[in-house]
């Protein structure tokens, strides 16, 4: 149902040097390592490489040859955020399965995530910093955010199928401006350079039920989502 090019890799490990966050995609049987580094020291979000490598060893060279230190392991990337001076790297730690679409494609539910900082000694404006990120730690709830690997929840049934159909017909598969994609403002400046590397989370709800009807078992799936233009109070 969705273009498997643009499946996101489950695992992700991060690392760091002086001058940059290396952001490492690795696939299952570890023989494709997607590298993408992003400039450190800058308050704006810098993509300085993106590209990829076929070969273990190769991987762990390019580890040793940058110095790379390791931070930390997480199974998808949401983009970046910065709030009063230096980005973070906005990135899922813990998932919990909630369902399957079409009897293939996993739903996610987001458990834990992780703000990894650019820039760890900042001075100006600390307290007023902490305070924000305190704030969107406890305050943003995840408990109502979904994703798939596989399969673009952002998207309908329909706009689904014909960027699959685009897509073997080969056909480019661009990402158009989608209100429902809840992280946009936080992967656009990936997205703007084409490269495929945050999940597309949608704000709602997933429920799936089962009833019997005429002796046949009738799966239901109801996935509601939040415009990210309207994100206000409901009453």
């Amino acid at each position: 149902m969705y273009a498997r090019s643009l499946t996101c890799f489950r695992v992700y490990k991060i690392y760091s040097n002086k001058d940059g966050i290396f952001v490492i995609g690795i696939n299952k049987k570890e023989n494709v390592y997607q590298v993408t580094e992003l400039k450190r020291r800058s308050k704006e979000i810098e993509i300085v490489d993106h590209f990829k490598l076929y070969m273990k060893r190769d991987y762990c060279n390019y580890i040793i040859r940058k110095r790379l230190e390791y931070i930390c392991k997480c199974e998808g990337i949401f983009g970046c955020i910065r709030f009063l001076n230096y980005p973070y790297l906005y990135v899922l730690i813990k998932k919990e399965k909630v369902g399957i679409l079409f009897d293939e494609h996993k739903i996610y539910n987001v458990k834990n995530i992780l703000l990894i900082p650019f820039v760890e000694d900042i001075f100006d404006n600390y307290n007023e910093e902490n305070e924000l990120i305190d704030l969107f730690y406890n305050n943003t709830n995840h408990k109502y955010i979904y994703f798939s690997y596989t399969y673009n929840l952002t998207y309908s049934v329909q706009e689904n199928y014909f960027i699959q159909k685009n897509y073997l017909k080969g056909g480019n598969v661009k990402y158009k401006n989608n209100p429902y994609m809840w992280n946009s403002y936080h992967s656009k400046y990936f997205i703007k350079q084409n490269i495929f590397l945050c999940l597309s989370i949608i704000n709602g709800y997933f429920i799936q039920s089962k009833f019997l009807c005429s002796g046949k078992i009738i799966d239901i799936s109801l996935v509601g989502r939040r415009s990210n233009k309207y994100a206000g109070t409901r009453f």
